[in-house]
């Protein structure tokens, strides 16, 4: 086994690697801890830095837009290793992500669950849109619990995003040709077709997510073919795809495919349907949810 050149070392003269924690497409990422205070635990995301459509740099700078935003991991560091030869990005360390909770759950978490996680992630879409980007991976794997709170949902993983807007200017349609975004299963319709992505996409993605942490599948799940998957997608009826869920799913996913390109989402209307339906039946926003028990 090849040796790891980054677990054990020390990074920017600050952050102690200790160990690995996951690697993908988006690189490695490491626990490390604060050398000036142990208890202070931290992730590290890390990608070489000769990597062909490097993510890191993306993520930096739109972690320097967010600043301390609630809902969102805090950016602590950013440079090079020793050798220069890695980027690192030093974020705070989460707890699981919904896709590993949901899996603990056998497969689907119970619908005041699946309302609460509707109603943080309404907020956390509009933070990221009230500063001119676009997630453009919304799914269960890029959505985390906290450590110290494990009632709060946090929104990862950024080396995807981009500005839909530059000052007031929005930008424009470009139509088709610009290639899938994201992952397939999630994707938007309109992703499948090469557009360019806007508020709309991110919440179409985040509908598909919660209707697989409720009803524990999308009729596309096991699909692996690109075209077949936007075949299946424009095949279901929003409301079959929303069958014997309450209508707050109807609406977020029914307005994610209705709204044009530059329209502004109505945020607070799709909020205000998943807060109904948790008090209709007698659950509060603030609940304990399915992996507290």
């Amino acid at each position: 086994m090849a040796r790891d050149h980054i677990e054990g070392t020390v990074l920017m003269d600050k952050w102690a690697v200790s160990r690995k924690l996951s690697s993908g497409g988006y690189g490695v990422v490491y626990k490390a801890y604060d050398l000036y205070d142990e208890r202070h635990k931290v992730a590290v995301k890390t990608e070489p830095v000769n990597t062909r459509n490097s993510s890191l740099p993306n993520e930096y700078q739109f972690y320097k837009a967010l600043g301390n935003a609630p809902g969102f991991p805090t950016m602590y560091d950013y440079g090079r290793t020793s050798d220069g030869s890695y980027r690192a990005l030093v974020i705070s360390l989460l707890g699981k992500s919904l896709h590993d909770l949901v899996h603990q759950e056998n497969g689907t978490f119970s619908l005041k669950t699946v309302l609460c996680v509707g109603v943080q992630g309404i907020d956390l879409l509009r933070t990221i849109h009230s500063l001119g980007y676009v997630h453009r991976d919304i799914k269960p794997d890029n959505m985390m619990i906290g450590r110290r709170y494990p009632s709060e949902i946090q929104l990862v993983d950024f080396g995807l995003v981009a500005k839909y807007r530059s000052g007031r200017h929005h930008i424009a349609d470009e139509g088709e040709g610009h290639g899938l975004r994201g992952t397939i299963t999630y994707a938007s319709i309109r992703s499948h077709k090469g557009r360019r992505l806007t508020r709309r996409d991110d919440l179409e993605s985040f509908a598909y997510t919660l209707l697989t942490l409720a009803k524990g599948y999308l009729p596309w799940s096991d699909i692996e073919s690109e075209g077949d998957v936007l075949r299946s997608k424009k095949s279901y009826s929003t409301a079959e795809l929303c069958e014997d869920l309450p209508s707050c799913f109807l609406t977020l996913l029914r307005d994610s495919r209705n709204l044009r390109f530059d329209e502004k989402p109505d945020y607070s209307g799709i909020q205000r349907s998943f807060v109904r339906s948790l008090h209709k039946r007698g659950w509060k926003v603030k609940s304990r949810l399915d992996w507290m028990n």
